[in-house]
């Protein structure tokens, strides 16, 4: 059966361009523009073939890409080698918005801060306020260290505080009473509706399991046994370099790649032979950094262009679409249908 990505969309990073397929209500673009997984309009003229590609990956490619195919063009290969090429020793997974639901808390958390934050300021300096947005925390935040977080943040408003120490009170107004605020205001959201984790990523988790690849779950929080065991995901990992580790060891939080090397440490594994999977700019460039044989950026808030930039191999919407073979290998394709499972099942 011929299928097609309705509503999301799969992204490589291919000869340094971004490209993907993306079809919405019945093949045609919301605007009336058919686009290919080239990512331009179909009446564009003179781009790349992807066409075999999207075939082989059962996605209906756009009728340029459709021409361009009949014209000879090969499938281009992909920036770094992994998908098909190499066994997959060791996987290591970053926690919030790949294992559990908890990026949209921890970004509501850091709203919650700043905005308080700003809005007194600008009352007592008489300055316009301008509000905490999703982009501040996809730049400055996402994947960091909290007092790191904070400091990154302040320093793009031009906001120079005192650092404190670790043991300032929430209410104080250093970068350190800044952070702790934000963590209290996490862990109330946390305890009052705990963690979901998202299927995809526990399914996948389970098949690494029956493969005998090694697992490890890394997260720049201190709080990520608590988040793991509110989602029910504990035993999925042999692993798990977090927050407190970091402390404890002195190891620099993302995109410096420290967390993930000591994963693959741990698991005895080095990091050529290991996937980094993540959905934050600062952790996919970590994984880039760090010399892992592959970086999957997971794109939950459409932004998969920037996660190819910062180092990602490849970008999907969800784990869903990612799956390893009885050899090791990684396939990345669309996710069967519905379908298709009841069939399976």
């Amino acid at each position: 059966m011929d299928r097609h990505l309705d509503h999301h969309r799969l992204v490589f990073w291919i000869d340094g361009d971004p490209t993907y397929h993306e079809l919405i209500d019945g093949h045609v673009a919301g605007d009336g523009i058919e686009r290919g997984r080239c990512g331009r309009e179909a009446r564009s003229e003179g781009h790349e073939c992807t066409a075999l590609v999207a075939e082989s990956m059962a996605l209906r490619p756009c009728p340029e890409c459709r021409r361009a195919g009949a014209r000879g063009a090969s499938v281009p290969p992909t920036a770094r080698p992994g998908v098909g090429a190499e066994r997959v020793r060791g996987v290591i997974f970053d926690t919030d918005g790949v294992v559990t639901r908890t990026a949209t808390v921890h970004e509501e958390a850091w709203r919650m801060l700043f905005d308080r934050y700003l809005q007194t300021r600008a009352e007592r300096l008489g300055e316009e306020l301008v509000g905490f947005t999703s982009d501040d925390y996809r730049r400055y935040v996402d994947g960091k260290p909290r007092y790191d977080g904070v400091a990154s943040f302040l320093g793009s408003r031009g906001i120079d505080l005192e650092v404190g120490s670790p043991d300032d009170p929430p209410d104080l107004d250093t970068v350190s009473g800044l952070g702790n605020r934000k963590n209290r205001l996490f862990l109330d959201a946390l305890r009052a509706s705990g963690a979901d984790p998202y299927d995809s990523t526990l399914r996948l988790a389970r098949r690494l399991r029956e493969l005998d690849v090694a697992t490890a779950v890394v997260s720049a929080s201190e709080n990520c046994a608590e988040v793991l065991e509110s989602a029910g995901a504990t035993d999925l990992f042999d692993v798990r370099v977090d927050g407190v580790d970091a402390t404890r060891m002195g190891l620099a939080g993302k995109p410096d790649p420290a967390l993930f090397l000591e994963a693959a440490h741990r698991l005895g594994e080095d990091p050529a032979g290991c996937t980094v999977v993540e959905d934050a700019l600062a952790g996919v460039e970590a994984g880039q950094r760090g010399g892992f044989g592959f970086v999957i950026g997971v794109d939950r808030t459409g932004h998969a262009e920037a996660l190819a930039d910062h180092g990602a191999d490849v970008v999907v919407p969800d784990l869903a679409w990612v799956d390893l073979d009885d050899d090791r290998r990684w396939r990345i394709g669309a996710p069967p249908s519905t379908e298709e499972e009841g069939a399976r099942g």
